[in-house]
């Protein structure tokens, strides 16, 4: 460990070589050291018993440290694929630190339909290294990689009990829900932990229709707006006859209750009318019963004047014959002729004149 000078001597040292140290700043970094079985550090000749240590042995190394490794250690190199998109890239990641804090893993993930159809989805993976496992990962050789390959069995699974009609009616937020939850995915989960990783947390961020979906959906869509468009016309001329049969019937309701009321007028006129003429004919019967009765007590008048009149003329021994026969265009004639009064002989050779009224 520097600072220092060093002299290559060939009967101790092989090379020397500059090698920086590993620096972990907390406790959630550590790292897995090989030692090859010499401690260079109590190396003071070749052959010194105290020299030897076990070969092969791996340490973990936690932090927070800045560690030095000795010329027969070595930081174990991690060769892990990575994830692009859709695409595993074998051996795309190479560290040495392995971290028990989450660390991001992005993903698409197709997922075929059970009606052959499928949905391409993007899932942010959260996951984290078990602190008491590091022995674990370095029996595995790739646990993105079976990480993946769990992602692409539990998607299957999912699919299998989706159909186009379900993703149809579905919401972004029902797929969040089905994608976001942990035991969608148990051989994902199950494979991380036989890698000595965990998942922490797996979201939904998006999810897009294949192009055969979207043309299934579209048509269906244009045909259901078609449906719908129709029923609409249907139902709108429906309400548009009914409410012309209900103009109609209105207009005939209106009409007869007219016809009706113009009934009730006329009859209400004639039975007017009538009574009008009964009054009418009424007065003109009462008026000419007046004019008869004046008629009749006007000419009473005129004869019971002349009755008077003759019976003063008798009274003065007037001979009545003589005298009616001198008027005869007389009132006096008249009353005769009208049977007011008639002249009955007594005795052959005198007559007395009686007059009877009626």
């Amino acid at each position: 460990q520097g600072p220092i000078a060093m002299y290559e001597n060939p009967a101790l040292h092989d090379n020397i070589s500059v090698k920086d140290s590993v620096f972990l700043e907390s406790k959630a970094e550590f790292i897995v050291v090989h030692n090859d079985g010499y401690d260079s550090r109590s190396i003071k000749l070749v052959d010194t018993e105290a020299s030897k240590v076990a070969p092969n042995v791996s340490t973990v190394v936690q932090g927070p440290i800045r560690f030095f490794p000795s010329p027969n250690e070595h930081i174990h190199n991690f060769n892990w694929s990575s994830i692009e998109g859709e695409e595993l890239q074998a051996g795309g990641s190479t560290f040495q630190q392995l971290r028990s804090c989450s660390t991001p893993l992005g993903i698409v993930l197709n997922v075929m339909l059970s009606n052959r159809h499928s949905i391409q989805t993007k899932l942010h993976i959260e996951y984290k290294v078990a602190t008491s496992a590091p022995d674990i990962l370095l029996r595995q050789k790739d646990p993105i990689a079976r990480m993946h390959n769990a992602i692409i069995i539990d998607g299957q699974s999912l699919g299998n009990t989706m159909t186009a009609d379900t993703v149809r009616e579905w919401q972004h937020s029902e797929l969040s829900d089905m994608f976001g939850n942990l035991e969608s995915f148990p051989t994902l989960n199950k494979t991380a932990i036989d890698c000595g990783l965990e998942i922490v947390s797996i979201r939904l961020t998006g999810h897009s229709l294949s192009d055969e979906l979207k043309y299934s959906l579209s048509s269906e869509s244009v045909l259901a707006e078609k449906i719908q468009s129709e029923i609409k016309t249907k139902t709108q001329r429906k309400e548009l006859k009914a409410l012309e049969q209900d103009e109609k019937r209105q207009n005939i309701e209106v009409e007869a209750q007219l016809k009706r009321m113009k009934l009730e007028a006329d009859d209400q006129l004639d039975k007017m009318m009538h009574e009008v003429k009964l009054a009418a004919l009424k007065r003109r019967a009462e008026l000419e019963v007046l004019e008869e009765k004046t008629s009749i007590e006007r000419t009473r008048m005129k004869d019971e004047t002349a009755l008077h009149f003759l019976e003063k003329v008798k009274d003065l021994d007037v001979d009545m014959t003589k005298f009616l026969a001198s008027m005869k265009d007389s009132e006096y004639s008249k009353m005769y002729k009208r049977g007011t009064f008639t002249i009955v002989p007594t005795c052959a050779e005198d007559f007395q004149e009686q007059i009877v009224a009626k």
